[in-house]
């Protein structure tokens, strides 16, 4: 008898089930023992399973070596979007200098005009001898 109550015991403690219970105190409970659970909680206590596969060393090598591609493919998405980004900054600052450049020649410019002004006008181009239309200074209207 007795070593028939040890083998049952070793039997349902090895069992792929266990039972879950909380208590009037919130305290959740675990055992694989039907007969643990105390009495006002038999009715309420829930019977789960435990997954009869565990992952071998081999899978979770896999799984960790699928992680790391992961993070490298992240890692490296993120390196082209800085790279993207810095080429971006550099367009950007080299757009600004040719815009400080152009405006300075418009200041430039701007004075040139208030000093001599220039006049669209015909002209005999000295090379073909056709008249043409173009810009020239012309000194006599100088602004005074």
């Amino acid at each position: 008898m007795i070593l028939l109550v040890v083998f049952v015991h070793t039997s349902i403690s090895f069992s792929n089930e266990f039972y879950r219970w909380t208590d009037e105190k919130g305290v959740i409970h675990f055992t694989d023992d039907p007969s643990k659970i105390p009495e006002p909680y038999s009715g309420k206590a829930i019977k789960m399973r435990i997954p009869k596969g565990i992952p071998e060393e081999s899978d979770k090598k896999e799984k960790t070596d699928e992680g790391m591609e992961r993070v490298k493919r992240y890692l490296e998405e993120i390196e082209k979007r800085i790279e993207a980004k810095r080429q971006l900054e550099e367009k950007l600052s080299d757009l600004e200098m040719e815009l400080k450049r152009a405006e300075e020649r418009l200041r430039r410019i701007e004075e040139l005009e208030k000093e001599t002004p220039i006049v669209y006008r015909r002209f005999v181009d000295p090379r073909t001898g056709q008249w043409k239309w173009g810009l020239t200074c012309n000194a006599s209207l100088k602004r005074g």
